[in-house]
């Protein structure tokens, strides 16, 4: 009997330094039109990395976290579970949760969450992605503004 209690305390033990939440920060800086991407590697357990960064036009963005995962014949060496992302503003308010997202960004600072569970041998790995496009002008404000210019130089020539 003491024997199997002397066990269960050695793999609880093992457990509890393996097992714990890993945290890293990463700064992107501004997100543009060239994506930004990266691939990380977690070891086995609980993580959660953020990611900063800033939009500096209104526009259009994408954000996405992929699993990579690795296996040897039908043992996972890399692999995460549970994998999320979820996305915040300046203020730590929650703008989007999911793995794939796009849509409608407005000028600022951001950080994206991405939490999940190692499972393989060695951990896990993903993938990060983010990019951001401006809202193109339509070619019709162009026109319409050099029209009004014509007009203005217009009514200025007549007043000379």
């Amino acid at each position: 009997m003491r024997r199997h209690g002397k066990i269960w305390i050695a793999g609880l033990a093992l457990l509890a330094m393996t097992g714990g939440t890993q945290a890293a920060t990463y700064s992107v800086g501004v997100v543009s039109q060239v994506p930004y991407v990266e691939s990380h590697m977690a070891a086995p357990g609980i993580f959660s990395d953020r990611y900063d960064f800033s939009i500096a036009t209104l526009g259009t963005g994408a954000i996405s976290v992929t699993n990579v995962p690795l296996y040897l014949g039908f043992t996972p060496l890399l692999n995460i579970g549970s994998l999320s992302l979820d996305v915040f503003d300046a203020a730590n308010n929650l703008l989007y949760s999911g793995t794939n997202i796009s849509g409608a960004v407005t000028p600022g600072s951001y950080h994206a969450q991405v939490t999940g569970t190692a499972t393989g041998v060695s951990g896990g790995a993903y993938a990060i992605a983010l990019a951001a496009t401006p809202v193109p002008l339509p070619p019709a404000l162009w026109l319409l503004a050099s029209g009004l210019t014509g007009l203005a130089a217009l009514a200025r020539r007549r007043r000379i």
